[in-house]
């Protein structure tokens, strides 16, 4: 007869080894092409010209205006991504009146916290 409780084995496997080789697999098949996938954003970033000659006086000319969203995607890689300021006025005028105080009040908390932060 078989006894219950916890089997070695049993159950849905975790997420991490569900979806660990998966990704590993991603992760080599991108580091495999990087240095082709670096040119390929280069290009991007400097546009892209070409011209093709079809019969004797007939030439195509292919032209790929540079990429701006390359150009910071690179810039973001190697700087690091610029600080976005955030506008928090009307989080501390809802929380003022959650917590049924002047805004003025809550300002003065929060301008301590940046102080205790920074300084």
């Amino acid at each position: 007869m078989a006894k219950g409780g916890k089997r070695p084995g049993a159950g849905r496997p975790p997420k991490h080894v569900v979806y660990e080789t998966p990704i590993r697999a991603a992760e080599r098949k991108i580091l495999d092409r990087l240095p082709w996938l670096v040119d390929k954003l280069l290009e991007l970033v400097d546009g892209i010209h070409e011209e093709k000659t079809i019969g004797e006086n007939a030439t195509i000319v292919y032209k790929r205006a540079p990429d701006r969203q390359a150009a910071e995607y690179l810039l973001d890689r190697v700087m690091g991504k610029a600080v976005q300021p955030v506008d928090v006025t009307h989080q501390i005028d809802e929380i003022a009146s959650d917590f049924g105080v002047a805004p003025e009040r809550v300002t003065s908390i929060v301008e301590r916290l940046r102080q205790r932060k920074t300084g």
